[in-house]
């Protein structure tokens, strides 16, 4: 059954084959606000279907039933907090461009929302929103004012040409970020359905995720805590390249690696068995010999696929080799005197702790990678680089400060020494406020909390 609201939007779409200036900024202005109203939980899924089904009715409004194409200026460079979480919580490139675009046509700046956005306040909401718009539908959108809701109007500002073309980083580094999952999810669908993936393609989305690892760590830190890929093998396959890139950055390791090693943390949970109703019965030591074995196999099908004559084939293969044998394996390769592939070493840690946050807050998880290196399972080395890198309130871990106030880490701390006393965004007032624990003053964290009960909307937070 569909929505009432895209209903009626199809409904006068069919009464009307060319539609006038307001039917479509009726239709662009609930998309928007649906989109923006979403970001305030990131999993919320409520609106997607509804949203889906909008997407299409306004392409059809701006492309086959107004005979033109959609084609509006490029994605601007200054845009207010909304238009950059549209872009992380958009599902792909296009999706990002569109809503910018939605933006530009409508000459909107921000759609600021004054009160809380439960999932079921929102629907009389937009129904106020879409019958506002349409009792004044000779007056300009701004002037429409909805309880709860402002417009606010973008300010068209003169640049110079030099900024003209210049993309907000925060922006790019979300973009690289977004597509390097969608492209982990696509490898990863490929391989193990038999398909011919693009390696190429997939080194490509590494290589944006290795210049956002060098200039903006901390954000990067940041995407990796958000939950909308937490427990997905995409999730974890970009998740583990982010932690390895910027341990390698710390390790001063050359910089023409990076992309390879990218490479490889993406490709090196290939070939986990999925544990499913028929291996709930055996012993860990067989699901632990399964594992390894699919790992070897994904080895062997990478070898076949990509060359086994070729070095970084040969090492991509040694890479999902060495990691499919569990502790007990490495740390007897340890007492022998060998150690695995410094990539290996690196990936394991990072894969770790990413496996480890799917289960526990950023603190506790960091313990639990700490514990398996004192089973003889990690490189210590790396454990201990992970702690200054990360950190054990690492950016986007929502916390609770010793007054009780919750507060979210937005920067780590300049000195690894000091890594528990983090700047934080002390949620208090409209925007919160910062604070520099590392200063020494009364103020300390007490411990990391979950962010959804405390209704935090983290991405706001360190993205400010």
């Amino acid at each position: 059954m569909s929505d009432p609201l895209t209903s009626s939007l199809v409904e006068g779409t069919a009464r009307n084959e060319e539609l006038a200036t307001n039917g479509r900024k009726l239709a662009l202005g609930i998309y928007v606000m649906l989109k923006s109203a979403l970001l305030y939980d990131i999993n919320n899924r409520f609106w997607e279907r509804p949203l889906s089904s909008l997407e299409d009715v306004i392409k059809w409004h701006f492309g086959e039933g107004v005979g033109k194409p959609l084609a509006l200026a490029s994605i601007e460079k200054a845009l207010f907090l909304n238009g950059t979480l549209i872009r992380l919580d958009a599902g792909s490139y296009g999706a990002m461009r569109f809503v910018s675009r939605a933006f530009e046509q409508l000459g909107i700046e921000e759609i600021a929302f004054l009160g809380p956005l439960v999932g079921e306040d929102l629907r009389p909401m937009v129904l106020a929103f879409r019958d506002a718009i349409r009792a004044r539908s000779a007056e300009p959108l701004f002037d429409n004012h909805v309880a709860g809701v402002r417009v606010v109007q973008r300010v068209v500002k003169e640049r110079a040409d030099a900024d003209a073309d210049k993309i907000d980083p925060k922006l790019a580094a979300v973009n690289a970020y977004a597509n390097a999952a969608a492209s982990c999810a696509e490898f990863r669908g490929l391989f193990l359905s038999g398909g011919n993936p693009s390696l190429v393609r997939l080194k490509r989305a590494g290589q944006e995720l290795v210049t956002t690892a060098i200039k903006m760590p901390d954000l990067l830190v940041g995407l990796t805590q958000l939950p909308r890929l937490r427990g997905t093998a995409a999730g974890h396959m970009v998740n583990t390249a982010a932690y390895a890139l910027l341990l390698s950055a710390s390790l001063k390791l050359p910089r023409r690696s990076y992309g390879e090693l990218a490479l490889n943390a993406m490709l090196a949970p290939l070939g986990v068995s999925e544990k499913g109703n028929d291996t709930t019965a055996a012993t860990p030591e067989a699901q632990s010999r399964g594992d390894a074995s699919a790992r070897v196999s994904a080895a062997v099908g990478m070898m076949r696929r990509y060359g086994a004559v070729a070095r970084p084939a040969l090492v991509r293969s040694a890479i999902v080799y060495e990691s499919g044998f569990g502790n007990d394996a490495e740390a007897q390769a340890y007492r022998l005197g060998m150690k695995p592939h410094l990539f290996s070493r690196v990936i394991a840690v990072a894969a770790a702790y990413d496996l480890a946050l799917q289960e526990a807050l950023p603190d506790e998880a960091l313990r639990r990678v700490v514990a398996q290196t004192r089973g003889g399972g990690l490189d210590p080395d790396v454990v201990a680089l992970l702690s200054e890198v990360v950190g054990v309130y690492p950016v986007g871990c929502t916390v609770r400060l010793s007054d009780g106030n919750i507060a979210v880490v937005v920067q780590a701390p300049k000195d690894p020494r000091q890594r528990s006393s983090p700047v934080v965004r002390v949620l208090q007032g409209a925007g919160g406020r910062l604070v520099d624990l590392s200063l020494g003053g009364p103020l300390s964290i007490v411990s990391s909390v979950p962010p959804e009960p405390q209704q935090v909307n983290v991405a706001h937070c360190f993205l400010l």
